[in-house]
Order: C-alpha cells, then sequence, then structure tokens
C-alpha cells in the first residue's frame, strides 16, 4: 500500500526564526522537528516544499540524524500547489499560504487537508495528532 503524501514547508513548520540560527539554513530548527520528522516519515511519504536551495532540506535531515531518503526537497517557483496533485491523498502542513494557494485547496475541496502551523513557533505535538485523526478519518472513509 503506497503512503499518503505529507507536504511540510521548510520554512515555518521546521526553520523558525532563532537567536541563534544554524549557519547553513539561516534560522533556527523547530524544537519539535526531530521528532515530527521521524514520526512523519514513518506514516508518509514526505515532501518538503522550498524555494530555495533543496540541499537544505538534506542538510536539516543530517543535522537532526534522519535518512535523507526519508525527506524529499520539491522546489517550487510560484506557488506550493505547482507540486501538489488534487486527486492523491495529501495532507500540508505550513504556516503562511499565498492567495491562489488557498484557492487551489478551495476549488479542489481540500481545505481540510492543510494544517497551519505558528511561523515564530514550527511543529508542535498538536500538529501530529491532527495528521493522526485526519488519517484515521480518511481510512475509515475509503475502508
Amino acid at each position: 500500500m503506497n503512503k499518503p503524501t505529507l507536504y511540510v514547508a521548510l520554512k515555518g513548520p521546521l526553520l523558525v526564526p532563532s537567536q541563534h540560527p544554524n549557519e547553513f539554513l539561516g534560522a533556527g530548527i523547530a524544537d519539535y522537528a526531530k521528532a515530527f520528522l521521524t514520526w512523519a516519515s514513518g506514516k508518509f511519504d514526505v515532501q518538503v516544499l522550498t524555494d530555495e536551495n533543496p540541499r537544505h532540506v538534506f542538510f536539516l535531515a543530517d543535522h537532526l540524524g534522519l535518512h535523507t531518503e526519508s525527506l524529499r526537497p520539491r522546489g517550487y517557483e510560484l506557488a506550493k500547489t505547482e507540486l501538489m496533485h488534487p486527486n492523491t491523498e495529501f495532507y500540508w502542513v505550513d504556516s503562511e499560504l499565498i492567495p491562489s494557494e488557498v484557492a487551489w485547496l478551495a476549488r479542489h475541496g481540500h481545505v481540510d487537508r492543510f494544517l497551519s502551523v505558528d511561523p515564530t513557533v514550527g511543529v508542535i505535538p498538536r500538529h501530529r495528532e491532527a495528521l493522526e485523526g485526519l488519517t484515521r478519518s480518511a481510512q475509515r472513509t475509503t475502508g
């Protein structure tokens, strides 16, 4: 059985403002990022969305002690939805969306698949709990 896709933005959910930023990443790593990504990589095909250097995703994985192949960097130019397929099972964790991304989610009926993150804190245990609830709900409706 194929895993559902989890899109996670690099900035906001995983990298946050910090007084002591990582010199390569230019930001701090969210406190819960390692636990979240470790859990997520077992349940989802984790694709990390970035409009910067995709190597940052591999550096983050290596820095957190995760297998670099457990996170797939996905580069975009204008909108993160360029990378998404509306007819697949996916979930999306991000901090801020642009209007066209909000419209895309609404047009395809996927607003409930988006989880908002405070960009100054990043992912927290609540995001894992919410994703667990969403996937259980999806299994009930398709199973």
